[in-house]
């Protein structure tokens, strides 16, 4: 993924999707439910705190889209960290926080989706370079029996 479209690509998805998350965390007390019921407010730091978390990661990902190296590890290893975000906190029972807590479930596993699969893709596109036989032919009488191993 040297190529800048599909970093850039990548990256706006991304921020569409914290965007997204963002405004469903910030909307935490404006809830349906705490309107028909009486419901205790979020409180402001954790509104806070799952923003800037949200944020947060988005930059870490940003970080590795700016290098001008194959991100495709990088790409990996942050969606496999993503997902392991959501498997680790998936059980456990967040009774105050628990809109905010699904967001942010949410969140992460759709990303570690886009991460993973995107560099994987980038991955094997790298491999496929690799592979490739440079565009360079050679003349027909320098030809050699061996050509992979040339």
């Amino acid at each position: 993924m040297r190529n800048w479209k599909p970093k850039l690509v990548l990256f706006f998805t991304l921020q569409t999707l914290a965007v997204g998350t963002m405004i469903k965390i910030g909307g935490a007390n404006q809830r349906a439910s705490c309107m028909l019921d009486e419901c205790d407010p979020t409180s402001p730091f954790a509104v806070l705190a799952a923003i800037a978390l949200v944020f947060g990661e988005l930059g870490v990902v940003v970080l590795f889209l700016r290098s001008n190296l194959r991100v495709w590890r990088a790409l990996v290893s942050v969606g496999l960290v993503f997902l392991v975000v959501v498997v680790i906190s998936a059980p456990k029972k967040w009774d105050d926080e628990r809109y905010i807590a699904s967001a942010l479930g949410a969140w992460h596993a759709l990303a570690a989706a886009i991460l993973g699969v995107s560099g994987v893709l980038a991955g094997i596109w790298d491999l496929l370079e690799r592979m490739r036989r440079p565009d360079t032919s050679r003349r027909d009488d320098d030809t050699s029996a061996m050509w992979p191993f040339d």
